[in-house]
């Protein structure tokens, strides 16, 4: 009885520090992983001159896109994008460079 009193008191309290902390990476992170979403054919031009990088990116954007949509949490995110591959994330760095310390 002790024991299951205890474990449901620090079930709880890890399920809080852990909302907490992924709040606070949310409001800190997420509107510029969100960001890259709202880049128009203009900006990746600017950003991404190269064909190949551009088409990279767009596919980053699907990525980011799609992830909203199944309202994934914003590590989730940056896992998905780790997964295009490592040119993907160094577009991202060169980009983003307020996220670019989130893939490491």
């Amino acid at each position: 009885m002790i024991f299951s009193a205890f474990f449901a008191f620090c079930r709880d309290r890890f399920k809080k520090l852990f909302d907490k902390a992924e709040e606070s990476f949310d409001k800190k992170f997420g509107s510029e992983i969100n960001s890259i979403t709202d880049l128009s054919e203009l900006d990746l031009d600017k950003a991404t001159p190269n064909l190949e990088d551009r088409e990279l990116l767009k596919k980053i954007q699907l990525t980011v896109k799609d992830a909203t949509q199944k309202n994934l949490s914003q590590a989730e995110v940056i896992e998905n994008i780790k997964k295009i591959g490592d040119k993907a994330v160094d577009l991202v760095k060169k980009n983003f460079p307020k996220i670019k310390d989130l893939f490491d």
